[in-house]
């Protein structure tokens, strides 16, 4: 597997291995990561989280205020979302990236059956239906984001492709960058970071736009071949 992103062949052997799986938390599990690969979201979108302390980087760098709320994605959005065709990230999550404004993700039919698979095994596991309910959940309630990782662990082992949640993320701004229609690679690159809510595009530059060591490999096989 590449250090960012997923190849098609190794995303599509993870959701292979998933789909193979009986189960209504593999189903959730299939649902949870497509809605991951179709929206290049970190993982605290999905589940909500409230820091008790300060987060830096190894140069120093807070990354999330003290006692910072960052809501979850609710029952009530995404059902709005479908109906609407438009995802709402509300303030919070996107704070210290995107101006401190509410994020909205277009819907399309990928996304749409992700959610509605979501909603739907949220029923059948019997919780509380409110508006204001977690949209991700487990069979004892909300899930974390420990626990997602765990299961996204679980099954990139079986599926051979390593990994993490995040990865999803690198997967979807990779392919945003290779497919996009717009021809203008300035305009490709602003619109994929703020896809990505990157606070200054420099960020999208330095992590998808230098090219790493298959890149690299790939490169001189090709001039040797």
């Amino acid at each position: 597997m590449s250090n960012k992103a997923y190849t098609k062949a190794e995303e599509t052997a993870f959701f292979k291995v998933i789909k193979a799986t009986s189960g209504i938390e593999a189903e959730r599990d299939y649902h949870l990561n497509k809605l991951l690969r179709y929206t290049g979201l970190r993982i605290q979108v999905l589940t909500g989280r409230i820091e008790e302390a300060d987060y830096t980087t190894k140069k120093g760098r807070v990354l999330y205020p003290k006692g910072y709320v960052h809501p979850p994605i609710t029952v009530k959005e995404a059902r709005e979302a479908i109906r609407t065709g438009e995802l709402i990230i509300r303030t919070g999550i996107m704070k210290n990236r995107n101006g401190d404004k509410n994020f909205k993700i277009s819907v399309g039919k990928k996304l749409s059956k992700a959610l509605k698979g979501l909603l739907r095994i949220r029923e059948t596991m019997g919780h509380e239906f409110s508006d204001e309910s977690h949209l991700i959940i487990g069979r004892q309630g909300s899930l974390s984001q420990r626990q997602i990782e765990l299961r996204h662990k679980k099954w990139a082992k079986l599926a051979g492709v390593g990994g993490t949640p995040h990865t999803w993320r690198h997967t979807y701004a990779v392919n945003a960058l290779a497919t996009s229609s717009i021809k203008d690679p300035t305009k490709k690159l602003i619109l994929v970071s703020k896809s990505l809510c990157h606070k200054d595009i420099k960020t999208t530059v330095k992590m998808y736009l230098n090219p790493g060591d298959r890149e690299l490999s790939d490169l001189q096989i090709a001039m040797a071949s």
